[in-house]
């Protein structure tokens, strides 16, 4: 009797981990170069599918459990990349991520960073860390209400 209880309270504690897991709600910001540069940010991303973008290197940031994520830190492109996404004739560029990386859900009103930096020459150089010799650029945006 004592072997079968130890193994019941075995397999609640194991199937309350395979349950806990963060909801997987996919984010999916659209991404455009600056207006007055002369090219299409379709002429740098190019891959489709579950493959990153060799010519950036995207890092989101929770900021309230300052956990960040990112394709630079071993994330897999199926849960984390840039991507060219849509149907013809109307592709677009998008940053694209899994919010089940995190270990819990984003609170309502919490705030979310997307960092890029492309790999690229750089003709203006930022300074932000830890890529400090290539361009970036960053939006923070507020965790809305909604189902998954």
């Amino acid at each position: 009797m004592k072997k079968f209880l130890v193994i019941m309270m075995f397999l609640v504690v194991a199937l309350s981990f395979v349950y806990a897991q963060t909801t997987g709600r996919v984010v999916a910001q659209k991404l455009i170069l600056d207006p007055t540069h002369p090219q299409n940010i379709l002429d740098y991303v190019t891959n489709t599918g579950n493959t990153h973008s060799s010519n950036y290197i995207l890092r989101v940031l929770h900021i309230e459990s300052n956990i960040e994520k990112g394709t630079d830190l071993g994330n897999p492109a199926n849960l984390m990349k840039i991507a060219k996404v849509g149907t013809a004739p109307n592709f677009y560029a998008a940053a694209i991520f899994n919010q089940s990386m995190w270990p819990a859900a984003w609170p309502v009103g919490s705030h979310v960073k997307i960092r890029i930096w492309y790999t690229g020459a750089a003709t203006n150089p930022t300074g932000v860390e830890p890529y400090p010799n290539l361009e970036y650029a960053e939006k923070t945006f507020e965790v809305p209400s909604g189902g998954v």
